[in-house]
């Protein structure tokens, strides 16, 4: 009877090593998808330490715009089976952008929509991988890109984490245009002289009177600035 159950035990863990190594060799199930712990699911195993792990995440930006392209690599000191690799809003932790390359022995897969997530597509080795991952284009926020990494049938890591890339914003730019240094007068409207002297805060309207009569003379005279202004430029304070 004892014989009968140790052969019945490897038979099982056959069984076992049978059906793992069959799904290891097309990469990790649509079922791991739907984790948000990026845990792959082709396995019976318990997780390691996720402070402890041999691989990282590198991207090769630190920010991004909306439809970038962002490099992102993964490296490791060591030999592992297989990996999922997605991008996740750092928001409300949902895939977000597609993958436009991925490095031989790799394939992309369709979880919220094509190409957002990438796993393996054989059972070669693998230890320093490349890939891009494009910004959707519209904003998403700050994301961070997740990675589970299979270094045996048994042994795997999950949720290691690459540093965040921020989405940068743009304020828009004021419309309005003063007149700059070393342009050309104009015969009427804003005052060179008055603009490049005057103090941040201060705006001035814009006059119908000719500049040439509130500039004055430059060599000797009282200057139209000087003066309780009756015409021409008025300051007043911005927002005002």
């Amino acid at each position: 009877m004892r014989v009968l159950a140790v052969l019945g035990g490897w038979a099982r863990a056959a069984l076992c090593l049978a059906s793992c190594s069959a799904a290891f060799s097309h990469g990790a199930s649509s079922g791991a998808c739907e984790d948000l712990n990026v845990k792959p699911k082709h396995i019976q195993a318990q997780p390691q330490d996720p402070r402890i792990h041999y691989v990282t995440i590198h991207t090769g930006r630190s920010s991004y715009s909306p439809g970038d392209t962002v490099p992102v690599t993964v490296r490791s000191s060591r030999d592992f089976m297989g990996f999922l690799l997605q991008a996740r809003r750092v928001s409300d932790h949902q895939i977000a952008g597609t993958f436009v390359f991925v490095p031989p022995h790799s394939k992309t897969m369709a979880c919220s929509q094509e190409a957002d997530t990438v796993t393996r597509s054989d059972k070669s080795r693998k230890r320093n991988l490349s890939f891009e991952w494009k910004a959707p284009a519209q904003p998403v926020g700050d994301i961070t890109f997740f990675l589970s990494v299979v270094q045996s049938y048994f042994i795997y890591w999950e949720r290691i984490e690459s540093s965040a890339v921020s989405q940068q914003t743009h304020l828009g730019a004021h419309t309005d245009r003063l007149e700059q240094p070393g342009s050309s007068m104009p015969s009427s409207g804003w005052s060179r002289e008055a603009t490049e002297s005057s103090t941040p805060g201060t705006a001035y309207r814009r006059t119908q009177e000719p500049v040439w009569q509130l500039m004055g003379k430059r060599g000797g005279g009282s200057s139209p600035l000087s003066r309780e202004p009756d015409v021409g430029l008025h300051p007043r304070t911005l927002g005002s």
